[in-house]
């Protein structure tokens, strides 16, 4: 999937989740607010292993933009150079990750979604952060293997046990990426999530 793609349904997974969790919007907004924008982030956070991506570019981290970015450092405060200071050495590590793991690798497992998952969970832990930060990254990061296992490529889910790509759907329903089949299996997904709340009964 596109990243916009992976945002909306890194945000429609979080909020679902996290309503099915007992925390709603209007009762808890800052935290629910807070666990959406790690949740959007979470969703985006895979594909760190490609060099042009929707959060690189939405964060200001492709290697081009920060690189131009660093040309007017002597029309800079100290504080703005030191933020374009900061996006240039961040840009380097990500190309550093794009240049030695391939697009949908180790990125994409679903043992490292589990991972990150626990290593927010202790860090949320140990700096006594809501919970809901925890659960929104959690439904943020798996979303989007989500979004990719319902692609023509798949994802490797089960890697690096079982490294074949797994389809979510048949084979002849999977969609291309980028394609207006994309913007109706995205509709499909999050109206599914939704439908899911009512079903279950856990909307108030």
């Amino acid at each position: 999937m596109l990243g916009r793609s992976h945002a909306i349904l890194g945000l429609a997974s979080t909020a679902v989740t996290l309503t099915a969790a007992g925390t709603h919007i209007f009762q808890n907004t800052p935290v629910f607010m807070a666990g959406l924008t790690v949740g959007m982030i979470a969703a985006l956070l895979p594909d760190i292993d490609s060099a042009d991506t929707y959060l690189r570019r939405s964060f200001r981290l492709g290697s081009r933009q920060t690189v131009r970015d660093l040309r007017t450092w002597y029309r800079k405060r100290p504080l703005a150079l030191l933020m374009a200071l900061a996006r240039w050495g961040l840009a380097r590590v990500f190309d550093l990750i794009g240049y030695l793991l391939p697009h949908r690798g180790p990125t994409h497992y679903g043992l490292t979604a589990v991972l990150l998952t626990a290593l927010v969970y202790w860090g949320c832990q140990s700096l006594a952060l809501p919970w809901e930060i925890w659960v929104a990254f959690g439904a943020g990061y798996f979303s989007h293997l989500l979004g990719d296992g319902v692609t023509k490529t798949g994802v490797r889910l089960y890697a690096p046990l079982y490294r074949p790509f797994v389809h979510f759907l048949p084979e002849p329903l999977c969609i291309v990426t980028g394609s207006w089949q994309e913007a109706v299996m995205l509709f499909t997904l999050i109206t599914g999530l939704i439908a899911a709340l009512f079903i279950f009964g856990t909307v108030s």
